[in-house]
């Protein structure tokens, strides 16, 4: 039996770091690439495309109610392929309600940069997004790790490549925009063509009689009305801001922030990833032992708190002269932006070992009220700050303040809930 677990465990470390390392080979290849793709697109067009992008990165989470996270679930295939075939249903509904809602609040988005012809665009990354979660949880539930990699790295490569290319001889935010929906046909493609034969073998081996489809509904039923709504507004928080700054200081200064949220959150999710990924085993362990968990979250804070130092005070300190040199003349208010993004992120990263032990503690419905609340009262003074007439920079400031203020807070919620080898209610 020991020797059993032992191999069980080797086999998961396995795949998380085939999973890691596709994950951080594309964020890699995302980096290297920014520099070309800023002296190519001005803060306008590279704006303007992430206003767009962010309200993409809104709706695509949800766009089927995380219906397609319950697909490794089930025992039996045919029914995750009945959840998938739901999920798919759920996401054209919704799209089409997408499609609505785009001619009547087409006005309101357009002041952030948008165009209507983008607009249109909406229901389809929604419907592609939704058919790459589907595809991307067959690929986990069936253990083919390696090819959830390999399209990792085969959408980075061909919406940085693309935007490399095509900026040559369009330098548009339209460019921007249609690379990002190529790479995500070619990862569904990849995926279809790498899983098809294997999900229908798996389903057609099945002898037993498929759950009702109501029945499958009502056993995942915590999907849509608890992890949805926790999505949604973790996306929100982060959609948000580049459309409201956006709306109120221009596209420019929207390109601005997320140029520097992207420099500034590549370390954090590497190194953040790599920390939960070999800790949350561990927390698991030490719960079912009883023991308590504050010593190994101790541990992992301590161990990120010079892991991650050096890229974070390089950007604090230095940050609008390392965008000038590293991304072009027009990019150093992005810089300005980074310092205090810098500030909030490399807190967030010191919360990673508490985020992961928050299922352990029992801690989930915390978790979703604290995302909420934090969510409104730190969108409600970015947009308190933008219709003062607040400089972009002290809005930013504001905000990336806040955010660090409230991981502080959860910090001090997950320690004490740790210290007890008794796991609160």
């Amino acid at each position: 039996m020991r020797s059993s677990l032992a191999s069980l465990g080797g086999r998961s470390f396995r795949h998380v770091a085939v999973l890691a390392g596709g994950t951080a080979t594309a964020q890699i290849i995302t980096l290297a690439a920014t520099p070309l793709i800023t002296r190519m697109f001005g803060p306008q067009a590279y704006g303007a495309a992430g206003s767009f992008l962010a309200l993409v990165s809104m709706l695509v989470p949800i766009a089927a109610l995380c219906y397609p996270l319950a697909i490794v679930l089930p025992r039996d295939d045919r029914d995750a392929q009945r959840l998938s075939v739901l999920s798919l249903g759920i996401a054209l509904a919704l799209a089409l309600l997408t499609l609505a809602c785009v001619w009547l609040g087409q006005p309101l988005l357009e002041r952030t940069g948008m165009t209507a012809s983008w607009l249109l665009l909406l229901p389809g990354f929604m419907l592609l997004g939704c058919l790459r979660q589907v595809l991307e949880q067959w690929a986990h539930r069936l253990g083919r790790f390696p090819i959830s990699a390999r399209v990792s790295i085969a959408q980075s490569v061909t919406a940085n490549g693309g935007k490399i290319a095509g900026g040559l001889a369009l330098p548009f935010s339209a460019t921007l925009i249609g690379m990002t929906l190529l790479a995500e046909l070619v990862a569904c493609t990849l995926y279809l063509a790498s899983l098809r034969r294997v999900i229908a073998q798996a389903v057609n081996q099945r002898n037993e009689p498929a759950t009702p489809m109501r029945q499958l509904v009502s056993q995942h039923k915590d999907f849509p009305f608890y992890r949805a709504p926790q999505i949604l507004v973790s996306s929100f928080s982060l959609g948000l801001p580049v459309l409201i700054l956006g709306a109120w200081y221009g596209a420019a200064a929207a390109g601005f922030y997320v140029l520097a949220r992207v420099v500034v959150t590549a370390p954090v999710t590497l190194i953040g990833k790599a920390i939960t990924d070999v800790l949350t085993p561990r927390l698991a362990e030490a719960a079912r032992r009883d023991q308590p968990l504050r010593p190994l979250l101790r541990k992992a804070m301590l161990a990120l708190l010079p892991a991650a130092a050096p890229p974070m005070l390089a950007v604090i300190i230095a940050g609008p002269v390392l965008f000038e040199w590293l991304f072009g003349n027009e990019w150093r208010e992005a810089g300005e932006q980074a310092r205090w993004l810098a500030l909030w992120f490399y807190v967030t990263l010191l919360t990673m070992p508490c985020l992961a032990a928050l299922p352990v503690l029992r801690l989930q419905r915390f978790h979703l009220q604290l995302t909420c609340w934090s969510a409104a009262l730190r969108l409600s003074l970015l947009l308190g700050c933008a219709m003062a007439g607040a400089d972009v920079l002290v809005t930013v400031a504001a905000y990336s303040i806040s955010g660090a203020l409230i991981n502080l807070l959860l910090i001090s919620k997950v320690l004490p809930a740790s210290a007890s080898a008794t796991r609160p209610e």
